[in-house]
């Protein structure tokens, strides 16, 4: 299958390598304008010792020719990224989109199938084009809009699997992409403003917090149709949190790095859905207000971190 990467990100790059060692496959990666000059070869660290993978780069021009996109870009690079590369991209092409977050519908195209990626690998930049894949896990992917047969759902799942096992097809994607977003909105702020691994959330004096945010969150996606209790997904949360306890949240570690965050389609999402369903969302609103003047000012004392 001719697939293109698009993005060079510590998940990008773990695709791009894990697609690309199967001999059936064509694969390409686009990398950002910011990319000054890129390498002919990525490397690949695998139980101490270090692979190396050539890369095949594209260019938009090359788009039309891809039988899947897949884009793994941070949240907010998805309106431009649409705006750069589907001119150049087929309608009939499948587009996977891989990210933290949610978009607003409005903002998604409509011309091509868009697929979601929902992963729980973990990887890690050394360098710009070396990664670690540190942690195994699982992916699912599903139709978030547009039309897509059976045979192809079952094509791009298998290319996919035979890649990162294990990837799974969902016909309940939405549901699970709101459940990773109620995970997000909690740990991901919490963890930012108090500058603390994951599992430091978990004591008890962090409950009123995430049941005012997971409150929120419940009568938002219950006006989409979604429905959680609040105390099964306040433990669900709770589990994922102790169950990465030494781990360092995304959006820390954006803080920590000095880059920009995902707030704004994290709870900042919660909020502009809420507006828009005349919900309150007053303890979701100050997560993000604040996230955001943290992430101008950055954290006190920073210290070293990896995501």
């Amino acid at each position: 299958m001719k697939i293109t990467i698009i993005g060079q990100g510590a998940i990008g790059l773990l695709w791009y390598y894990k697609l690309s060692q199967c001999s059936k496959n064509k694969v390409t990666i686009l990398c950002s304008s910011s990319i000054a000059k890129t390498p002919s070869e990525m490397q690949f660290l695998s139980d101490g010792t270090w692979q190396k993978a050539p890369l095949t780069m594209a260019h938009k021009k090359n788009l039309m020719h891809a039988e899947l996109v897949i884009f793994c870009l941070k949240a907010y690079h998805y309106q431009a990224a649409f705006n750069d590369y589907l001119p150049f991209i087929s309608p009939s092409t499948p587009l996977i989109l891989c990210h933290n977050g949610m978009l607003m519908t409005e903002s998604l195209p409509a011309q091509n199938s868009l697929l979601t990626l929902l992963t729980t690998h973990a990887s890690k930049k050394h360098q710009a084009f070396a990664i670690e894949h540190t942690g195994q896990g699982t992916s699912d992917i599903g139709l978030l809009c547009g039309n897509l047969s059976a045979k192809t759902a079952k094509q791009l799942t298998k290319v996919l699997n035979n890649a990162l096992p294990e990837t799974i097809w969902s016909e309940h994607i939405q549901e699970k992409q709101w459940r990773k977003l109620a995970i997000n909105c909690v740990i991901n702020p919490l963890t930012a403003m108090n500058n603390c691994d994951n599992g430091a959330i978990t004591r008890q004096k962090f409950l009123p917090d995430i049941n005012a945010i997971l409150s929120e969150f419940i009568q938002v996606a219950q006006a989409q149709q979604i429905n959680f209790n609040l105390t099964e997904l306040t433990a669900l949360v709770l589990n994922v949190a102790q169950s990465t306890a030494t781990n360092c949240s995304s959006m820390r570690s954006d803080i920590l790095h000095n880059r920009p965050t995902e707030i704004a389609h994290i709870n900042g999402f919660i909020v502009r859905l809420g507006k828009k369903l005349h919900i309150e969302t007053p303890i979701n609103y100050a997560l993000t207000q604040a996230v955001t003047e943290l992430s101008n000012q950055g954290l006190p004392n920073k210290k070293s971190s990896t995501s």
